[in-house]
């Protein structure tokens, strides 16, 4: 599930094909962005109070805490 615009939205199971993508995707960026990038993978991302979804694949800016006071 997802919060978009205040509403919670089902989301289909990631099936065997999504999740190879999603993983080739991670090894791709992982290796080529620099110190100053985070990969996060199938994580919540806070767009607003009533919006955090939950991307297959984000690149956020490098922060010490990895976002672990607030995504």
């Amino acid at each position: 599930m997802e919060l978009i615009e205040g509403e919670l939205v089902t989301m289909s199971p990631i099936g065997s094909r999504h999740a190879g993508v999603v993983d080739r995707l991670n090894h791709l960026f992982s290796r080529r962005t620099g110190e100053g990038i985070i990969v996060r993978v199938q994580n919540p991302l806070r767009l607003s109070p009533h919006s955090e979804p939950q991307p297959d694949v984000a690149l956020l800016r490098y922060r010490p805490d990895f976002y672990a006071s607030a995504h």
